[in-house]
């Protein structure tokens, strides 16, 4: 008989604990991204330029991204290293295998520019509890409302397209999205800053609105 073979896994680095919260409806954020990135000494570590993660957390700072695979995409330019976790119903994250020292705590939600939390400190074998985000919406960054049909009900957990012109600041250009009403008939339509909006939804079975 071969000799048995037992192999011990061990986690590396450290882990972050902490609790997402709408600031503005004092509500837990549930179903959203958190993702650690890690900080520069880290990053020159490995052979990045000094100053790489902070210019990064800077233009994070000022982009729109809706999804992680927007920013596992982009962070893969930079070949920098992501660990993510989902908010629960409670609003908590737990992120595991985060690399040892420091990092920059981002939270994805749609429709809002990323949430940032600087300088969280990580270390070899432990948890970083109370590592809490605040969030909250800044005016431009989505427009709600509800989807009725013409008897008045909500049209619940649908889907539809939308073409919609920006003008603003920085001149006029157009773009087009898909998004869902909630279960109310309430959908969320992320936005790109201040301006006038001309909106086209369209739904199958309907005409365009």
């Amino acid at each position: 008989e071969p000799p048995e073979l037992r192999f011990v896994m061990r986690e590396r680095g450290g882990a972050i604990r902490g609790r997402a919260i709408d600031a503005d409806r004092q509500q837990p954020i549930a179903g959203e991204a958190v993702v650690a990135i890690p900080d520069v000494a880290e990053s020159t570590a490995r052979g990045m330029p000094d100053g790489m993660h902070r210019s990064l957390v800077d233009r994070l700072k000022h982009m729109q991204i809706g999804s992680i695979e927007m920013l596992r995409s982009y962070l893969a330019h930079s070949n920098r290293p992501l660990v993510s976790a989902a908010t629960n119903e409670h609003g908590e994250f737990t992120l595991r295998n985060v690399p040892a020292g420091r990092c920059t705590l981002c939270l994805i939600r749609r429709g809002s520019s990323p949430v940032l939390r600087e300088s969280v400190q990580v270390r070899e074998g432990e948890v970083t509890e109370g590592a809490d985000l605040e969030v909250r919406r800044r005016p431009g960054d989505l427009l709600t409302g509800r989807l009725l049909g013409a008897d008045g009900q909500p049209l619940a957990n649908t889907s539809m397209r939308v073409r919609y012109r920006h003008a603003g600041p920085a001149g006029s250009f157009g773009s087009s999205t898909s998004i869902r009403s909630d279960e109310t008939g309430r959908y969320e339509l992320p936005l790109d800053g201040e301006g006038k909006y001309d909106i086209t939804l369209t739904l199958e079975g309907y005409l365009p609105l």
